[in-house]
């Protein structure tokens, strides 16, 4: 697509590259690790409200597909209700609704008449309004149906609290919600030349390891600057970046993710004392795992590195 306009000293010119068909990723592709990916799948196929969220930017629209597809959508049925101008929110084997919030529709104007088919799980990726979201809970509660959607947060417990929020029958939400994720995306080292490094054994415990079988993490390889690119001799050498990375040290991309699993504990804690850093630390006391634990993982693992961990998290 060729968009011109002319301006004081000439013309600017945007040209956009329209890809015909987004690519779809599988959540272990995306990162999740395989006992989170079981327990989202669990999460996507039993009756209950479930959240996905991230910051903006961050990766929310592919983790949303890869949710949608890692869900049960053939032998049970699913109806999709989207915005008119929203063209990839929804997967095969979802049935297709929109409404228009440019003439004031939320998905309250349409649910209704939707509902009459009787399906077992709705995606709404934007409830709009309290009253949209307190009839997908009654749906979910009530009516024993998987209703998925999705908020921008920084994390899952402030996603739970946004749509708090939003509901009018607040007790009612908390009921019918059952988990909510979130997620940051970090670069993943370059397999081809990463360094490994040697620290303390503390360094390793306080990242969640075991230093008894680990010693070691890795970093990205950098060039060194040009009046230390020499021989023993003192001779200029010629460095050359690696080929796969560029020379950068990083190649690609990892989610790091968190699901929060809803129980009565973090229920009452968002009724009574709804306070993110209170609610944060309930969930970690009942078993849920933070991001940045789990980001730490990836950089046991030697998938990414501290710092791009702690860049990515802030």
């Amino acid at each position: 697509e060729l968009v011109s306009q002319g301006v004081p000293t000439g013309e600017r010119v945007q040209l956009k590259f329209s890809v015909g068909k987004k690519a779809s990723f599988s959540l272990p592709q995306l990162g999740m690790w395989p006992e989170m990916t079981s327990a989202m799948t669990s999460l996507l196929n039993k009756p209950g409200l479930v959240i996905i969220s991230a910051p903006p930017h961050q990766g929310l629209s592919t983790t949303w597909r890869a949710s949608l597809l890692a869900a049960d959508r053939i032998t049970r049925d699913w109806i999709g209700l989207v915005d008119v101008n929203d063209k990839e929110s929804l997967v095969e084997n979802i049935l297709p609704n929109h409404f228009n919030t440019a003439t004031g529709e939320s998905p309250a104007t349409h649910l209704s008449k939707l509902l009459l088919s009787q399906p077992d799980a709705l995606a709404v990726p934007n409830v709009v309004n309290g009253q949209s979201l307190d009839i997908l809970c009654d749906q979910a509660l009530n009516q024993g149906r998987t209703v998925v959607t999705q908020v921008a947060a920084k994390s899952a417990p402030e996603a739970i609290l946004r749509l708090y929020a939003t509901a009018k029958d607040k007790q009612q939400f908390l009921k019918a919600v059952t988990g909510a994720t979130c997620q940051r995306l970090a670069r993943r080292l370059c397999d081809v030349c990463k360094q490994p490094i040697t620290v303390q054994p503390n360094l390793i415990e306080r990242l969640g390891g075991d230093p008894r079988s680990q010693n070691t993490l890795f970093n990205p390889y950098i060039l060194p600057p040009p009046e230390k690119q020499v021989d023993e001799e003192g001779k200029p050498i010629e460095m050359l970046p690696c080929d796969t990375c560029s020379g950068i040290g990083y190649i690609g991309r990892i989610t790091i993710f968190e699901i929060l699993a809803m129980n009565d504990s973090i229920r009452r804690t968002v009724l009574n004392q709804p306070s993110l850093d209170v609610i944060k630390q309930v969930a970690e006391k009942t078993g849920n795992s933070s991001v940045i634990a789990n980001g730490y993982k990836l950089a046991l693992l030697g998938i990414t590195s501290v710092n791009e961990v702690q860049r990515a998290l802030k």
